[in-house]
């Protein structure tokens, strides 16, 4: 399996269409490595050390629901004994149980932790393992104590915290989205997108795909999930996102990008919309949905007359942004 993936990735990486956009690893850990004046190895050293923190700390819990005492440090420490202490001897636990079961865990959370970014999505796939591996370790613990009642102790004592994690986030959930009638359109309600800018960007989404051409390139935030929504191509951030005000809308040019969609959803949104607003004078307002959320048409090369896109993006020039979570 490893071999595959790796077999496709290096494929998918050789036959990207722009340059740019081939090793996109390497490309990441040399342009980090600038930002933060350290050499590539430094670079990597710094981001796993940043994410394994917010993997113990905050993503791990938040992936297991374990139980949240809001305004306090009680449920974060707690999270960070039982992930610390149990999960590398579930996974020690595991190795001799199945050696195939435990490499993956091991080789999904060494990817994970050099990846750019943080999503407890993408935690989701392996939570599975991470729980027998958990349980494995209350077992051990459990037969360590050599008292008939000790396992069963253990194993329920583990079970008990992860099920009162599971009821109180299942609470808050209801609560959050106490509006949404999901088996009614979802897609129609705003109450279904609790999270500032969800719901403008699906607008946006929408706008584009009734009034765009159908061979319209598009630079935007959350690339696939813009597509599925518009199905209009786009192109990649994090590549268009090395460009500057002088640059920026050349380099769309020369892509083919005819559009610009920003919005407050996903990652990425705050130095994109920052980036397109400092290029205003290259851009015409087609539509704006919100402050944040508009659809801008690239200006033609010279094209000086007529009035830019400059005063609607006035919000993100003066925006000092919120923290970029995935969402």
């Amino acid at each position: 399996m490893t071999a595959l993936s790796g077999g496709l990735w290096a494929w998918n990486s050789a036959r990207a269409p722009q340059a740019a956009e081939r090793l996109l690893y390497v490309a990441d850990l040399q342009k980090v490595a600038a930002l933060e004046e350290h050499s590539a190895i430094g670079a990597l050293v710094q981001r796993v050390r940043y994410k394994a923190e917010e993997l113990t700390l905050d993503e791990l819990p938040t992936a297991l629901s374990v139980p949240a005492i809001p305004g306090t440090w009680i449920d974060n420490a707690m999270g960070a004994l039982v992930i610390v202490v149990l999960l590398p001897l579930g996974i020690l636990c595991l190795w001799k149980r199945s050696k195939t079961a435990a490499a993956m865990l091991l080789a999904y959370g060494a990817l994970y932790v050099v990846w750019p970014y943080g999503q407890v999505r993408l935690i989701v796939p392996v939570v599975p393992l991470i729980l027998v591996a958990m349980f494995l370790a209350a077992e051990f613990i459990g037969a360590r104590i050599r008292r008939s009642w000790a396992v069963p102790v253990a194993i329920g004592s583990l079970t008990l915290y992860l099920a009162i994690g599971v009821i109180l986030r299942l609470g808050r959930d209801r609560d959050y989205l106490s509006g949404c009638d999901r088996g009614h359109a979802p897609y129609s309600q705003p109450a279904c997108y609790p999270m500032e800018g969800d719901w403008t960007f699906l607008q946006a989404t929408k706008y584009v795909k009734e009034n765009l051409p159908a061979d319209a390139v598009v630079f935007t935030v959350k690339e696939p999930t813009f597509y599925y929504h518009s199905g209009r191509k786009t192109v990649n951030l994090l590549v268009l996102l090395k460009e500057d005000s002088t640059t920026l809308a050349k380099t769309l040019r020369q892509r083919g990008v005819g559009w610009v969609v920003t919005s407050y959803s996903g990652p990425s949104r705050t130095q994109m919309g920052k980036l397109v607003a400092s290029a205003c004078r290259d851009f015409d307002l087609v539509k704006q949905i919100d402050a944040r959320t508009m659809v801008l048409r690239v200006r033609p090369a010279g094209q000086t007359d007529g009035e830019t896109a400059c005063g609607a993006l006035t919000t993100w020039r003066q925006d000092p942004g919120r923290p970029e979570a995935a969402n």
